[in-house]
């Protein structure tokens, strides 16, 4: 429906997960679920499990990030026009010493 999308100053009717499935397939969906959902385990394990309070501050930072953008992605699809290489570019030092922490207890 273009004219109601136009009207509503929309650039996308879709969330990000719907976008995902229908440029890549349902598997490009699932992989990008899969990948949200691995590194909030890592986050949640890391800031469960270290002591350093610093530590504890990123992680929770960086969970509180990961809900508040992938909250707003479930109704719209903002994870286009550079969105995504900022949201990589803010969790990769979390995830990087989630992963770094989580491969020191296996």
């Amino acid at each position: 429906m273009p004219d109601i999308i136009k009207e509503a100053g929309l650039v996308h009717g879709h969330n990000a997960f719907l976008e995902m499935a229908i440029e890549t397939g349902i598997q490009g969906a699932l992989a990008l679920l899969i990948t949200i959902i691995i590194q909030a385990r890592m986050l949640w394990s890391c800031w469960k499990n270290d002591e350093n309070p610093e530590i504890k501050g990123l992680m929770a930072t960086g969970l509180l990030f990961m809900i508040m953008f992938w909250g707003t992605n479930m109704f719209t699809d903002g994870f286009r026009h550079g969105s995504s290489t900022l949201y990589w570019l803010f969790m990769a030092i979390p995830t990087g010493i989630a992963y770094a922490a989580v491969q020191k207890n296996v």
